[in-house]
């Protein structure tokens, strides 16, 4: 009995051990930043700022008024919304149940912007003649006032009715009474004055051109809040403490893009506190920012380019839901904590209501394992409130895109569950988050799916032989060192000494391996002769894909050598695989050339001609030089002037020599430099 407790204790530790070989090649897609889950696809489905998402907020359509743009949106005390359309110039009013219907058709082409008085009645600025119409309750339509400018793209109403325009192509503002007199309240020397907001402290106005936010006392006196990096200030929002937000775009190739020198951000969001202080709370390099509205629990709604985007008073930006194809040109806050949205590029009015969807489903990107990998188990972390349900299943196959030949979706998992998917190079999950109670939403926030990669065979794709005394570059230290006492000089050389001394027989080996799964490689060289059928080892274990070796210790002939790779510091046992590749043939030669001085002839007043022949048995002749009496060694070249053949001969006068004893050495090395030598004594009286 006493033994079961170490046999278990026995087993679990056999258990870890084995757990910590495979987690060598285990490999994790984790997806849990916001970043992460932006690269799927939501639909229905909200991410937010800290990576996690939720079921979208419910978001219908009202109504497809049947134009490309809505340009504008107002609602009146009753709850009716109207939608200010171009390209036919139409206002378009839509009931609380839905239900759509023409307003009011102008002969203008664009309704650029709408705004409702006290009394119920909506003002509306057109292009291109830049009329200001009214529109009573029960739909009489009069023009209001004409400024003189082709554009109306803002207005704004102060506590007295008074009706403030924005205009452009040359960025005045006009202040009309109710009686519909008007004259220039402010000229701004900007191109367009995009957007109007009425606040205790005077008119603000946003402008195209410079992109500056301006405040304008009630007697016309204008004060700069900020000049954005952007040239066009689209939108303004104020909040309860005084805060003003303002979101600023950028057309990419503008004038003022270069001279600002800031066009990496295209779309921005700024704060304005109330003593003037500046913060940036959020940028997009590529999205333009065209709507804003401030929600009641305090943080924005951007409206961009094919998304809705929620940000908080941090500047971190959650998204909310995507429309694909559209631009959010407007946005406009109800009276029941609804918000609604105009659209441009098909013009229709969305509506959000508060709280939660009934269900949304998320589909993650497609992730790409790089080889054909086998799938283990999938956690994550989430929130599952009651009356809320959270389903997520797998899919995999082996194209970039799924398609038919992908496995189907995998039925429902639990937490630490094995991925049901096939064996495959890339997978893909899907989120379903549903609810029965709008205030409610389960959540996901971290999502893990282990995988092994199946192991490749590593490759070695090519083995370069040096001839002898090159390659040495590779190992700068060799030059100077002594061999081991192995005959081996070894993957790592000693340090390199004073001389250049280069050991003689010292052959370079240099090799290309690649592993497809990215694990660390070891190496072993065999040699054998080329009349020999056993491979014998050279050197075992070889980490680097460089090594040096003493050819001296084979006897002269053809060899070859063969690399063999493995990858079984990276892999379980039985799991590690090799590969190799055998070199070129080529030759080793240790023995010296002769040298024979046949003659040494005199040829007249203390002169004399050697003459004489080298011999190499294996490799061809590489340098012929002689030496007198010990002094330096001057070239020779052979007699058919060219040195190409394991045989040479040699002719060249000396002198005139002094009289007494005088010693003549010729030395040849051959191709594997090795060096033979022969001498003639020359005793002159």
């Amino acid at each position: 009995m006493k033994k079961a407790p170490f046999f278990l204790i026995f087993l679990s530790f056999i258990f870890l051990l084995f757990s910590h070989s495979l987690s060598t090649t285990t490999s994790f897609w984790r997806v849990e930043l916001k970043e992460d889950f932006e690269k799927g696809k939501p639909e229905g489905i909200s991410i937010s700022s800290q990576g996690e998402l939720k079921i979208a907020p419910k978001i219908e359509l009202l109504a497809d008024t049947g134009e490309p743009y809505v340009w504008a949106l107002a609602k009146d005390a009753q709850g009716n919304i109207y939608a200010g359309t171009g390209d036919e110039g139409r206002i378009f009013k839509i009931d609380r149940k839905g239900k759509l219907s023409l307003f009011f058709d102008s002969p203008e082409l664009e309704i650029l912007s709408l705004i409702m008085d006290s009394k119920g009645n909506l003002y509306a600025g057109t292009s291109p003649d830049g009329l200001i119409y009214r529109l009573s309750p029960q739909g009489e339509a009069s023009t209001f006032y004409k400024p003189q400018e082709s554009y109306v793209w803002s207005l704004g109403v102060d506590p007295q009715g008074n009706l403030y325009a924005g205009t452009g192509a040359e960025g005045r503002i006009y202040r009309i009474d109710s009686k519909g007199r008007g004259d220039l309240f402010y000229s701004t020397g900007e191109k367009h004055i995009m957007c109007l907001l009425w606040t205790k402290e005077g008119l603000l106005a946003g402008s195209q051109g410079e992109g500056l936010a301006y405040r304008i006392s009630p007697q016309g006196k204008g004060f700069v809040l900020y000049d954005p990096p952007q040239r066009e200030v689209r939108s303004l929002v104020q909040d309860g403490k005084g805060n003003l937000y303002l979101g600023a775009l950028e057309a990419l190739g503008s004038e003022q893009e270069e001279k600002k020198g800031e066009g990496d951000e295209r779309g921005a969001v700024f704060r304005v506190s109330p003593d003037g202080g500046v913060s940036k709370l959020c940028s997009f390099p590529k999205k333009s920012i065209y709507s804003l509205l401030l929600r009641e629990e305090g943080d924005l709604l951007l409206g961009l380019e094919g998304e809705l985007l929620s940000l908080d008073s941090l500047g971190d930006v959650g998204k909310l839901a995507q429309f694909e194809g559209l631009r959010i040109l407007c946005l406009l806050r109800g009276d029941r904590g609804e918000a609604f949205l105009g659209t441009a590029d098909g013009g229709r009015v969305y509506k959000i209501s508060p709280g939660f969807g009934r269900e949304g489903r998320y589909d993650s990107q497609v992730f790409d394992a790089q080889i054909t990998s086998r799938w283990g188990r999938m956690n994550w972390r989430s929130s599952i409130p009651n009356w809320t349900k959270l389903t997520i299943k797998t899919r995999s196959g082996n194209t970039h895109r799924p398609d038919s030949t992908w496995s189907n979706w995998s039925p429902p998992y639990k937490v630490g569950e094995r991925v049901k998917s096939p064996s495959a190079r890339f997978i893909q999950f899907r989120v379903i988050l549903s609810t029965r109670d709008s205030q409610k939403s389960p959540s996901l926030s971290q999502l893990t799916i282990s995988y092994l990669p199946r192991n490749l065979r590593p490759k070695v794709s090519s083995i370069k032989v040096y001839p002898p005394g090159e390659g040495l570059e590779l190992l700068p230290s060799l030059l100077g060192a002594q061999p081991s006492s192995s005959g081996l000089a070894g993957e790592t050389p000693p340090q390199e000494g004073r001389g250049r001394w280069i050991p003689q027989g010292l052959r370079v080996i240099k090799w290309e391996a690649e592993d497809p799964n990215g694990d660390q490689l070891s190496f072993s060289i065999y040699s054998k002769g080329w009349e020999e059928e056993n491979w014998k080892p050279l050197k075992m274990g070889v980490k680097a894909r460089v090594f040096s070796w003493d050819s001296r210790c084979l006897p002269d002939g053809t060899y070859l050598l063969k690399v063999v790779a493995t990858d079984s510091s990276a892999n379980p046992p039985g799991m590690a695989l090799g590969g190799e590749k055998i070199s070129r043939p080529f030759l080793v030669d240790n023995t010296p050339p002769e040298v024979k001085i046949v003659s040494v002839t005199s040829i007249g007043k203390r002169r004399y001609r050697i003459e004489g022949r080298v011999k190499d048995e294996i490799s061809l002749v590489k340098e012929i030089s002689f030496s007198l009496d010990g002094g330096g060694w001057m070239g020779l070249s052979s007699l058919d002037g060219i040195l190409d053949s394991p045989e040479e001969e040699f002719s060249f006068p000396i002198g005139p020599l002094t009289k007494g004893e005088h010693t003549i050495v010729v030395k040849a090395t051959d191709f594997y430099l090795n060096i033979g030598t022969d001498k003639k004594v020359i005793k002159i009286r």
